[in-house]
């Protein structure tokens, strides 16, 4: 190969480093970007809502009259869900507030829920949930637990989900003590 084959090929791979070192982030964050939209529409192609937060990089799910069917045809894609503190970059995991209201769920999709990155978590008017979705809601690590009217746990499992969560558990209205 002579001298002027070898700086033609040299500066072609230079430019198509420096390209795609240049271009690389923005394709990223299309992907990401293109996934993010795919799992917000078909989450409100089932009457709930997914929204990101800008400040601290959470995902803000709200499902509403979700069915079993519900979460296992959404799951999957919240699973798939860029993790990073940004769309182009990785960081910080990313966390989900999740509010299921009026849902007809079981206690295993509810468990399946679970599987998410949750930091917070408020179900409301969940009647098919039992004390056996307590428990599964005790065990999680560094998650504030809400539960609202309408979610059928007993005292018992209520004190023990407060007394294994502490502070990170309140229950509305107040039940008696």
């Amino acid at each position: 190969m002579s001298l002027r084959v070898k700086v033609v090929v040299i500066t072609l791979l230079v430019i198509v480093f420096v390209v795609g070192a240049l271009t690389s982030p923005w394709l990223i964050y299309y992907y990401r970007e293109s996934q993010f939209n795919s799992a917000r529409y078909l989450v409100e192609s089932n009457g709930g809502g997914l929204s990101f937060g800008m400040v601290d990089g959470e995902y803000f799910l709200y499902l509403s009259n979700a069915t079993d069917q519900t979460i296992d045809q959404l799951l999957p894609s919240l699973l798939n869900l860029p993790t990073g503190f940004t769309f182009i970059g990785p960081g910080e995991d990313r966390e989900f507030w999740l509010t299921v209201n009026d849902a007809s769920i079981s206690d295993s999709r509810l468990a399946k829920l679970c599987e998410l990155h949750l930091c917070h978590i408020c179900l409301q008017n969940c009647q098919n949930l039992t004390d056996a979705s307590a428990i599964q809601l005790s065990k999680l690590a560094h998650t504030y637990v809400s539960i609202g009217e309408g979610v059928p746990f007993s005292d018992d499992a209520i004190r023990r989900l407060q007394s294994s969560l502490q502070y990170r558990c309140d229950v509305y209205p107040k039940r008696a003590e």
